[in-house]
């Protein structure tokens, strides 16, 4: 008799390669990064903005001729100060002022940068290129005494909102009070003497 062969596998149903690929994984890790970005932005968008416009203040100082150069170079080193948490009066002199940081940071050499920036400014003269580049490069140095000589939560605070760049921002754009006044005196009309006495008849 002929061998038997033993009988043929079931064969299976193929529908289940066919289902649709579980993505519900992919969709949860999309969320959670996205909600972690939007907490990011949320905290160090400002930061980030704030650093971006003092970037570009810096550059502006520094590219602005020899006399502006110098003039930022001390306008950055107060700009500092001033972040850190050194209360230089606002109407003060720069050789004030360096008087004052000398006072705090003596290394600094404060007092000497406002005698040059002045010489710079309102000399006969404007100084030469390579003057006033190294003289940004001291008020930088300088500039990093006088910030490191804070604690480092004043520092930190500085770096994420510096104060000098949100006065900026906050500071409206409108005339100044001492040239609206004056235009407002010069158009008032004269007052009439008054009489010191009684006319005689």
């Amino acid at each position: 008799e002929p061998a038997q062969l033993p009988p043929a596998p079931p064969v299976e149903d193929s529908q289940d390669g066919d289902q649709p690929l579980d993505l519900g994984w992919l969709w949860a890790t999309l969320q959670i990064a996205g909600i972690s970005l939007l907490v990011l932005l949320v905290l160090f968008g400002p930061s980030i903005g704030l650093a971006v416009l003092r970037a570009r203040r810096r550059k502006d100082r520094e590219g602005s001729g020899t006399v502006g150069r110098v003039d930022g170079g001390w306008a950055e080193l107060i700009d500092t100060a001033g972040d850190v948490g050194y209360a230089l009066p606002p109407g003060g002199t720069r050789r004030e002022h360096g008087a004052m940081l000398d006072a705090a940071v003596p290394a600094a050499g404060a007092t000497l940068l406002a005698v040059r920036a002045d010489e710079a400014v309102f000399g006969a003269g404007d100084p030469a290129d390579a003057d006033s580049r190294t003289y940004w490069a001291e008020a930088e140095t300088a500039r990093r005494l006088i910030a490191q000589a804070m604690p480092w939560h004043r520092r930190l605070r500085a770096r994420l909102f510096p104060a000098s760049v949100l006065r900026r921002i906050r500071r409206p754009r409108l005339p100044r009070l001492s040239g609206a006044r004056a235009a407002v005196r010069a158009l008032r009309l004269p007052r009439p003497p008054r009489s010191r006495g009684k006319e005689t008849r």
